[in-house]
């Protein structure tokens, strides 16, 4: 890696973290929206810097939520992909914009279930 993209690394992952805890209230829960995974698609005009920091700051940003072990692997994991994805279809930004974000929501969505109990609205009757 050269400079110029240690610090694209350095300055993605700290805009993705501040952006997840400053936007907290938000970025935690059983309906998480994470503003920072507007910066993902960035993987097509800036690369490899943008998958290692939006990995990174994912990281940060869920140890500052504190759900736990599994949030602090999985999250960031499913960032990796994504970008990853992002990356590799760059030459078809349509198809990136439509496949990268499915990561995200079948991993996180698949395991917040662990954090937060199931809503009493699709809980069915006894």
């Amino acid at each position: 890696m050269n400079t110029r993209e240690i610090v694209l690394t350095a300055v993605f992952s700290a805009l993705y973290a501040t952006l997840v805890i400053s936007l907290s209230p938000i970025s935690f829960g059983p309906l998480q929206l994470r503003i920072a995974d507007t910066i993902i698609p960035l993987t097509i005009v800036f690369g490899w810097p943008v998958v290692a920091g939006v990995t990174l700051g994912c990281f940060v940003g869920n140890v500052y939520g504190q759900l736990g072990m599994l949030d602090y692997m999985l999250g960031p994991a499913a960032n990796l992909l994504a970008a990853t994805l992002f990356y590799k279809l760059r030459q078809r930004p349509l198809m990136a914009c439509s496949v990268g974000p499915i990561p995200i929501g079948l991993i996180v969505g698949g395991y917040l279930w662990a954090f937060f109990p199931s809503p009493e609205i699709l809980a069915l009757p006894s």
